[in-house]
């Protein structure tokens, strides 16, 4: 990860665990494409969990140790989350647990549940997008950004 965002040249944020954690030394690193999750397959997966950094090994060796079938998600990006993967987890059809140690609201299981969203709006969210604004006058900003109290009675309006 810290190969990949000094690689990126662009503005980075990486979490670290509290406490230790086991460092094994690579040979080479190479970059992750940002965005991208990782699964991991232990037996015959009845369920997914969804989890990242340290508790990923942690649910992979207990779900061995128990012989429960897992498919195991290293949700190692929290923006932009992996929305393909997140269509193809979907399509599998198996119940889905988002196991964050951390904060619910604003983490990650916030973040999955936005996404979701998104593939079947029965709330409809108007907001200003996730990028940069540039300044201006509050009205034509709204405007600008589809947030203005005409942008929501149009969106009112579709929806009715």
């Amino acid at each position: 990860m810290i190969y990949t965002a000094f690689a990126s040249k662009k503005p980075f944020c990486v979490r670290y665990p509290r406490g230790n954690v086991r460092y094994a030394k690579n040979k080479s690193y190479s970059l992750i494409p940002i965005g991208t999750w990782e699964k991991f397959v232990v037996g015959t997966p009845t369920q997914i969990v969804i989890t990242y950094g340290p508790d990923v090994d942690h649910v992979i060796n207990k779900a061995r140790e128990n012989q429960i079938g897992l498919l195991v998600v290293n949700a190692r990006f929290f923006k932009p989350i992996d929305e393909v993967m997140m269509k193809d987890l979907l399509k599998l059809n198996l119940p889905i647990t988002v196991y964050e140690t951390d904060i619910k609201k604003g983490g990650l299981s916030s973040a999955i549940l936005e996404y979701m969203n998104t593939l079947d709006e029965k709330i409809h969210v108007l907001a200003i997008g996730d990028h940069y604004v540039c300044h201006g006058s509050i009205r034509s900003l709204r405007i600008q950004e589809g947030i203005s109290t005409e942008c929501l009675f149009e969106e009112l309006e579709k929806n009715g």
